[in-house]
This record gives C-alpha cells, sequence and structure tokens, in this order.
C-alpha cells in the first residue's frame, strides 16, 4: 500500500504529504472525507391525483350521421320482416300466400305457436281459483315475462293481433282481480296481508305493460339506435398526445373507420 496522500491538488498533482494511520490521504485532505457512506435521494414520485394523462379531450374528428327513419314503399312481392325499429330489412321474395319468405315464414310459424300455446296454458291454469294463490302470481309474472322477452318478435313479424292478445290479458289480469280471488272463499285473504305479501309483485307485473304497446316499443328502440349514435360521436373527441415532449401533435385515438365499424354493429 502506498504511503503517499492520494487526494489530488487544484493544480492536478497528486498530493506529497504521507498517509494518516488508517487512511488513504494525509491529515489535512481526510478532514475533507465524509466516512458515512454516500446516499443518493430517492426519486419523488407525485401523487396518483397528480399525474397528468396523455389523454386529451378536443373536437370530433368528424359526425356519424344520425340515422333518420323514414317509411319507404315496401313492394308487394318481398318479404314483410323487420327489424326491431320497424323497417323491412328482408330482400327476398314472398313465399305463396304468406307475407314472408321461407326463412322468416317458418320463424314466424314458431313465434305464432309459441305465444298461442303458452297463452293457453297460463289462461288453463289460472281459470282454477282451487290452487294456492301464491301460485297465482308466479304462474302469472312467468307467462308476462316470457312474452316480454319476445316482444320484440312482434314488430318484427308485424304481430299486431298476437301483441293486442297479450295486452288484453295483461289487462285483465290487474291487481283489481287478483285481490278479488285472494278475498274470494276460496283463499280468504285480508286485503292488508294481500298488499303486504304481493305488492311487490304487483309492481313488477304492472311495469311489464310497457312491453305489449308496439308503437311505443318502436319508438323506444329507435331513440336506444339514436343514442348510441351519439355516443359514438362522442368517442372521435378522444385525443393522445405525442409522447416526444416537445411535440404539441394528437392522435385521434377513434378514427373514421374504426368509428364506421362500431355504427354497423350498432
Amino acid at each position: 500500500m502506498s504511503s503517499q496522500c492520494q487526494a489530488i491538488t487544484l493544480k492536478g498533482a497528486q498530493c506529497k504529504r504521507k498517509v494518516s494511520t488508517n487512511c488513504k490521504f494525509c491529515k489535512q485532505h481526510s478532514e475533507f472525507v465524509d466516512p458515512s457512506p454516500v446516499q443518493l435521494p430517492l426519486p419523488v414520485q407525485a401523487p396518483q391525483s397528480e399525474r397528468i394523462s396523455n389523454v386529451v379531450h378536443g373536437p370530433r374528428t368528424f359526425i356519424a350521421q344520425i340515422p333518420v327513419f323514414e317509411e319507404q314503399p315496401h313492394p308487394e312481392d318481398m318479404c314483410t320482416f323487420k327489424n326491431v325499429c320497424g323497417e323491412y330489412i328482408c330482400t327476398k321474395s314472398k313465399i305463396e300466400n304468406c307475407r314472408f319468405c321461407e326463412e322468416h315464414q317458418n320463424l314466424f310459424n314458431t313465434h305464432e305457436w309459441f305465444v298461442e300455446i303458452h297463452s293457453h296454458n297460463f289462461v288453463k291454469e289460472n281459470r282454477s281459483y282451487l290452487i294456492f294463490f301464491d301460485r297465482h302470481i308466479r304462474t302469472t309474472l312467468y307467462f308476462f315475462n316470457q312474452m316480454a322477452n319476445i316482444s320484440h318478435e312482434f314488430i318484427q313479424f308485424s304481430n299486431t293481433q298476437g301483441c293486442n292478445k297479450i295486452k288484453n290479458l295483461h289487462e285483465e289480469w290487474n291487481r283489481e282481480k287478483f285481490l278479488n280471488i285472494a278475498r274470494g272463499p276460496y283463499h280468504n285473504l285480508t286485503e292488508n296481508f294481500f298488499n303486504f305479501r304481493f305488492s311487490d309483485d304487483l309492481k313488477q307485473l304492472t311495469s311489464l305493460g310497457k312491453f305489449f304497446n308496439i308503437d311505443a316499443r318502436i319508438s323506444h328502440e329507435k331513440n336506444k339506435v339514436k343514442l348510441e349514435k351519439m355516443k359514438v360521436n362522442l368517442l372521435n373527441e378522444i385525443f393522445m398526445k405525442d409522447p416526444q415532449p416537445q411535440s404539441n401533435k394528437l392522435q385521434s385515438v377513434f378514427t373514421k373507420d374504426i368509428c364506421r365499424l362500431v355504427n354497423n354493429f350498432i
């Protein structure tokens, strides 16, 4: 080990003094050495709420056209199948003595059978007042939930007659009718118990009525499509900043092609 001080003077030459005991430097230069290990300060991270996002809001890059639903004349020889907005969408010819092409006629036959058979079973089962009253409620809710789930088919097949049948059944099996059954000699339930036990079920039953008005359902579906188109337009306002700090360029996240595909899917 060298006995000469390892310090470098301001002129760039090595110090000529001898080192102190157990040190690489002379007594004078050892005073400038911090014996403790050097610790670099840790980088300070900004709180999560203060971090700046690269996503920014800007003007729309383009505007997707909001759909306009216009009634167009429909050729008499073409299938009358519709979408949920009431627009004719099938370009195939009708089969003889029917309103639909072969494919949609088969679907209509299944739809019609489903409505008729379930309506028949519902009326048959609820006709008897000897069953438990709870079963009246369960049967009724189950039936009208089934019809609500296929209510779009009434529009697609222009099945006004079938829809009106379900609507009339819904109006018939109302709170007053159930209350009369409950208070009758077979069940003998008090009105207070009836209101306490079945009020939620009857509210649910009442809410299902909106599915059996074709005109209202078509209007709702049209408004829903328009709303979805507007939401897609809002996507065009999202931009990303260029990652280069000196750049002010913005890149649209949703391009016209992407939004067009979304619109077509809707």
